[in-house]
């Protein structure tokens, strides 16, 4: 179909589609249209900073004129500038919903395939008439270099048609044949473009005329110097090129012209009588479509199956855009074997279909333009009209979807709405809004499961687009999964964020819930993360074992707290209780072992006289209390050491969490805290051999947290004071000092990965670690210091969570003699301060699986040798959602997930 024809058939269609979603348009004024066409001028030549200037000109007198808009994506896309690129159609698309360009720059960005795609998209501008988005296409493929030889030809001759485009074409053509002087088509290309200028028309037609002798070059050679002889401003020194052309053929316009120079053609054959057909033809190039008409009807007249008068005045309703008649004509063409029709038929019945499906539309009847539309795509997969006409043909019924969805809802039909929204989604899997609406509507009816596969499962090509971004940060922040809804904001480039976005990104600051300035949005109606959460009740058993000396430092910790989270306010209340069975195994009765327990060496004495029997097992029971709070910036409790201990403490804390600015945050925290590294520090004991009671140790003070997120890395320091107070325990102090560095490695919106390093410290006033009466049974060197290198990962699929912490590193420390070795007459203990060090490594895990709408199972399990002892340790759980069944956050489950209230697997 001839280019003319094509490109003013595409420019009515769009405009039909456009017009019946967007009304009429108000003309720009002659300034802006100055601007426009000067842009495009640089444009066409290749000077893209001079199209960028005008196009921003344009952009500060109409900050929405979606010609600026596009035309700067265009010069992006032309520099290879991807990104920029996208946020200048983000801003199209947000101005100008139903423009038509802003599909074809989405499939030029989207488009698989590299350079393969590229060049496609170049010679499809080319088809359409589009010559400057073609040539900066052709340019997107080869930068600044030379084209290669493959697209030398079809470059140059796109490039001659622009109006400085000639003479840089000319002499590249020029530079080709001279270095490649026995490619004929490269000779061809120069001397048809020679003939384009007067000056140089006369060397042109010399080529060609060698070329016409020549095969394969002969023939295209033969018509473009006929063409040029016609061309020609010709006086009497020019008669010879006329005379050598009708040597080799007799052409009665070539005659005419020699005659014109004062002389007679060279004998030639009597020309024909005149043929309607070629006449109509001829007249067909002049563009005299009503001339050309007149001579093919009269051919069909004379002869109604003559091919060649069908497919010609097929031409003519092509161009006259009389596309069914076209279609028809130049169908019985082809049906009479003239097989040179089928790309004609081909164009006509594309834009025949268009029409009809724009008429479809008009009349509401959306399934039969649907229909008519993917005939045309699949007559002509590369044109992309049709593909756009289809796109806005989806937005509208999606968009119908929604409103009736809405109205279903609001009648209380929720079963129907869920209907309407998921066959609409089957149509449009890519459309964001609709994926929003139905996920809510999911919630609402309980399905939290369905909801978040529905969240998840978005197609590839559309899942990282703002549009997409925004709405999975509206879901998450939704879901009360804070941290997820800024990550996804996180990723819109600021260039494509809008007024919805910044109003989201203002509420989860004001939340002090995100880490940055530039994490972004949520919709004002994004309710607050905590308070949105239902009551919920958890359950599981948790075991714990520590490595050690029967009835000393081995210990075996069974707890299975139960624990309500009520929502109240902004936070929660929390109410646990938390069923505890400690084991330490029974002590040796030999005498060493029996002198290191309880009153040391006198009670030994006594027990190896048989005066007294050996203590035996070491066996605590009771029940743990605790209620607390738990707010967006403060939390409190208040508890118990398990009641039935042999010593029972009143335990809790405070604290409270501060941004001070977008990136830097404080957490202060006073604690009164049981020491849980044995039986003794953690319930107490007693000796039967003397009826001596000790232990319960508590550690009583406070501890500071700074951290400082950079987005690509962060900073954190801490420091803690407490005192260490127990039943008959000498007192004593612990001091901690620490910091480190981390680097964010993934920030997804499923997973996230965190390295770094930390440094700490710590340090006790006195060496307490034994079993004698007076001492506490718990790691208290004086000088220790730990160099670990940590790992974070955690996130989701479906319906499973994770999270992986684990570090391993380099541990020192020095511990001083025991204080209590002389006061319990027990020699044996050392008398001079030991010193050791070793590696470190600490690994733990939880996982959490949805099995329903509100039930969840998890499980935690984790090692370590950190300090003196090695640990195992591990639970399972099962949570239940009351009410509204949504999911728990990946936030929550990772950051606090469900375990002991005394032995919590991850530490702050």
């Amino acid at each position: 179909m001839p280019r003319a024809a094509l490109r003013l058939r595409r420019l009515a269609c769009i405009a039909a589609w456009a017009a019946l979603g967007t009304g009429p348009v108000a003309a720009q004024a002659d300034a802006r249209a100055a601007l426009a066409d000067q842009a495009i001028h640089w444009q066409s030549i290749g000077r893209l900073e001079l199209a960028e200037a005008s196009w921003r000109k344009l952009l500060s007198a109409d900050p929405q004129s979606a010609d600026a808009l596009y035309g700067l994506a265009q010069v992006a896309l032309a520099r290879g500038e991807v990104e920029p690129a996208r946020a200048w159609l983000a801003r199209l698309r947000a101005a100008h919903p139903s423009d038509a360009r802003a599909i074809q720059l989405e499939a030029r960005l989207g488009r698989p395939g590299g350079q393969a795609a590229d060049l496609q998209v170049a010679r499809e501008a080319a088809r359409a008439g589009r010559t400057s988005e073609a040539l900066q296409a052709y340019r997107a493929l080869f930068g600044e270099r030379a084209p290669p030889e493959a697209l030398a030809l079809e470059y140059y001759q796109l490039l001659a048609g622009t109006p400085e485009g000639w003479e840089p074409s000319r002499r590249d053509l020029e530079q080709l044949v001279r270095n490649r002087p026995e490619r004929q088509d490269f000779r061809l290309a120069l001397a048809q473009l020679q003939t384009y200028r007067e000056t140089t028309r006369r060397e042109g037609i010399r080529t060609l005329a060698e070329l016409a002798r020549q095969q394969p070059a002969g023939t295209p050679a033969r018509e473009a110097w006929r063409q040029a002889l016609l061309w020609l401003d010709a006086r009497a020194a020019d008669a010879p090129l006329y005379r050598d052309y009708l040597a080799l053929q007799a052409d009665p316009a070539v005659a005419q012209r020699l005659a014109q120079l004062g002389e007679a053609p060279p004998q030639a054959p009597r020309p024909a009588p005149p043929n309607p057909v070629q006449q109509g033809y001829a007249a067909l190039d002049r563009g005299d479509l009503a001339t050309a008409e007149r001579r093919f009807d009269e051919a069909l007249r004379m002869r109604p199956a003559d091919t060649d008068a069908l497919g010609g005045l097929g031409l003519v309703r092509l161009r006259q855009q009389r596309f069914a008649q076209a279609e028809d004509l130049l169908g019985r063409a082809s049906r009479n074997g003239a097989r040179r029709w089928a790309s004609a038929l081909r164009s006509a019945s594309y834009w025949n279909l268009l029409g009809q499906a724009t008429a479809a539309r008009e009349r509401s009847d959306f399934a039969g333009a649907r229909e008519l539309l993917e005939r045309a795509v699949r007559i002509d997969p590369a044109e992309p009209a049709a593909r756009e006409a289809m796109a806005d043909l989806q937005r509208t019924r999606d968009a119908q979807a929604r409103a009736q969805a809405r109205q279903q809802r609001d009648a209380g039909d929720l079963a129907g709405a869920r209907l309407t929204l998921e066959a609409a989604l089957v149509e449009a899997p890519g459309d964001a809004w609709l994926r929003h609406d139905l996920a809510l509507l999911y919630r609402r009816l309980g399905l939290a499961a369905q909801a978040r596969e529905l969240t998840q499962a978005w197609p590839p090509a559309q899942r990282d687009t703002p549009e997409a971004l925004y709405v999975q940060a509206l879901l998450a922040a939704d879901e009360g999964d804070a941290q997820a809804s800024a990550l996804y904001l996180e990723r819109i480039p600021p260039a494509s964020r809008t007024a919805d976005m910044d109003a989201l990104q203002d509420r989860l600051r004001a939340m002090a819930l995100v880490p940055r300035s530039d994490v972004v949005p949520s919709r004002a109606e994004a309710p607050q993360a905590e308070a949105a959460s239902a009551p919920r009740i958890a359950a599981g058993p948790v075991y714990r074992h520590r490595r050690g000396e029967a009835g000393l430092g081995r210990l075996t910790d069974v707890q299975t707290p139960v624990e309500a989270r009520i929502p109240y306010g902004e936070g929660r209340i929390t109410l646990g209780v938390t069923p505890t069975v400690l084991q330490a195994g029974t002590l040796s009765p030999d005498p060493g072992s029996a002198a290191r327990f309880g009153n040391g060496a006198p009670a030994a004495a006594l027990q190896a006289a048989g005066a007294v029997a050996p203590p035996g097992a070491q066996t605590e029971r009771g029940v743990g209390m605790r209620v607390g709070y738990e707010g967006p910036n403060f939390s409190a409790s208040l508890g118990t050491t398990p009641i039935g201990f042999t010593r029972t403490n009143v335990i809790g804390e405070l604290g409270y969490r501060a941004q001070f600015t977008d990136t830097l945050a404080l957490k202060a925290e006073l604690s009164r805290r049981p020491v849980t590294d044995s039986l003794l520090s953690f319930a107490g004991t007693r000796d039967p051999r003397t009826g001596a009671e000790w232990g319960g140790v508590v550690a009583t003070g406070g501890r500071l947290d700074l951290a400082r997120d950079a987005g690509t890395h962060g900073f954190y320091g801490y420091g803690a004071a407490h005192a260490l107070t127990g039943r008959n325990v000498a007192s004593n102090t612990r001091h901690e000092l620490g910091g480190g560095v981390y680097v964010p490695v993934l920030r997804g919106e499923d997973a996230s990965l965190t390295v770094g390093m930390n440094l700490g410290f710590i340090s006790y006033d006195k060496n307490l670690s034994h079993f004698t009466f007076g001492e506490g049974g718990y790691f208290s060197p004086q000088r220790y210091a730990s160099l670990t290198f940590p790992l974070d990962w955690r996130g989701r699929d479906g319906r499973l969570s994770w999270r992986l912490s684990a570090s391993i590193g380099r541990q020192s420390f020095r511990e001083d003699p025991s204080p209590g070795a002389a006061a319990n007459g027990f020699a044996g203990l050392p008398a001079i301060p030991s010193r050791r060090s070793g590696f470190a490594y600490d690994v733990a895990a939880v996982l959490e699986y949805q099995l329903g709408p509100q039930l969840y199972l998890g499980g935690a399990l984790g090692f370590n040798n950190a300090r003196d002892y090695r640990q195992v340790t591990g639970n399972a759980y099962l949570r239940y959602v009351f009410g509204g069944g949504e999911a728990s956050g990946l936030r929550e489950m990772t950051e606090r997930p469900f375990g002991s209230p005394y032995t919590p697997l991850f530490l702050p």
